[in-house]
């Protein structure tokens, strides 16, 4: 639904709004589209306390803070608030909004994102549809994706006979 993203690389504070479906990040070059999508990905990747190269990268140049993301989700019968800061007074809080109210910190709040993105993503597709500037254009792999597979199998099977065809592409969407 949002993000918010304070102290991350050349970004000092930024609130991004998502509305439902598919997302389109665009504009002219070094405002910070990549870096959005990188929080995004290390979000729900990397512990707070990772020491990689790629999470101490994040911090921004000459300053000695630590550097957050946070954002509020709803997947499946799940909303919940997620944060993590890193680099500096490291922390993780999981803020579970529905089905039940509950709160997590550190690992366990990690590890229980992981588990609910295991139930209602298919992580496969996520993984395939988030594209980077810079990176190769090149075919998509779907290959792991059971939710797109399911769909397809779906759609193939949907069209009645006599009925107007509306085209797999059509009933996809």
């Amino acid at each position: 639904l949002n993000l918010s993203l304070e102290s991350w690389r050349g970004i000092d504070s930024r609130q991004v709004e998502l509305s439902g479906g598919v997302t389109l990040i665009e504009g002219p070059n070094e405002i910070g589209k990549s870096t959005i999508v990188e929080a995004v990905r290390m979000l729900f990747s990397e512990m707070d306390s990772s020491k990689k190269k790629n999470v101490k990268a994040i911090q921004p140049v000459g300053q000695d803070v630590g550097s957050n993301i946070q954002a509020e989700v709803k997947t499946g019968d799940y909303h919940f608030i997620y944060s993590k800061t890193y680099n500096k007074a490291t922390q993780t809080s999981l803020d579970i909004l529905a089905p039940n109210n509950k709160q997590l910190t550190g690992r366990e709040a990690h590890e229980e994102v992981e588990r609910i993105l295991g139930e209602t993503v298919d992580l496969a597709l996520w993984d395939a549809l988030l594209v980077e500037q810079g990176e190769k254009v090149a075919l998509a792999n779907f290959q792991d994706s059971s939710g797109l597979a399911k769909a397809l199998d779906e759609a193939a099977g949907s069209a009645q006979a006599g009925g107007e065809d509306t085209g797999l592409y059509g009933v996809v969407q």
